[in-house]
């Protein structure tokens, strides 16, 4: 199994949530949906008017979404529980962002939108955006839709109710995000280890 490869990536992903619910009790990580077909996913991306970035959609083969996947974010699938969830809280931030921004700017026209975009980084409207997750308090994690790559992949985007997007919280791609997923767990799971080790 190539050590680069999304399969590789979420295995190691497993064994470490694994290994940290043994040595604290309880897995940090929820539990993922069961994979879908690629007609599936292709069928679920066509409705909602999007089409998934290659690394996500080989996600969406072996787990169709993920409940509580990683710092309590749900992540979206190609239909059920997850993915109701998800869809429900990005509609209601876009419908408050919007309200928001015509307070602060007067209108919401393409152009006065694309001139607060581009005043600073955090700027983003979530229109424009497609979602990947949340917490369902206020975090997403978004694609960024309108920069898409030859290759069909996104930048995966950190973005927070009360802020806006997060600079430490962007990654070049779903791929590059499952990598700090796999390495923050690891870090958890390095420190459990060591910790039980001062129990003996």
């Amino acid at each position: 199994m190539n050590a680069d490869s999304i399969a590789f990536l979420l295995d190691e992903i497993h064994q470490f949530n694994a290994e940290l619910g043994r040595l604290s009790g309880k897995p940090p990580l929820g539990a993922p949906g069961g994979g879908v077909t690629d007609a599936a996913v292709a069928a679920f991306a066509s409705a909602q008017g999007l089409v998934f970035p290659p690394s996500y959609a080989e996600f969406l083969r072996s787990h169709a979404g993920w409940n509580q996947f990683f710092n309590g974010v749900t992540l979206i699938g190609a239909g059920g529980p997850e993915t109701k969830f998800v869809l429900k809280r990005f509609e209601a931030a876009k419908i408050a962002q919007k309200m928001d921004l015509k307070t602060l700017l007067g209108d919401v026209s393409p152009d006065t939108l694309m001139a607060w975009r581009r005043r600073i980084p955090r700027n983003v409207v979530l229109e424009e955006m497609g979602v990947l997750g949340t917490d369902g308090i206020g975090f997403f994690l978004l694609f960024d839709l309108p920069r898409r790559g030859a290759d069909g992949e996104m930048a995966v985007i950190s973005w927070d109710l009360s802020y806006g997007a997060l600079e430490a919280g962007y990654f070049r791609n779903f791929h590059a995000y499952l990598i700090h997923v796999r390495n923050e767990l690891d870090k958890e799971r390095i420190a459990a280890v060591k910790a039980a080790r001062k129990k003996k």
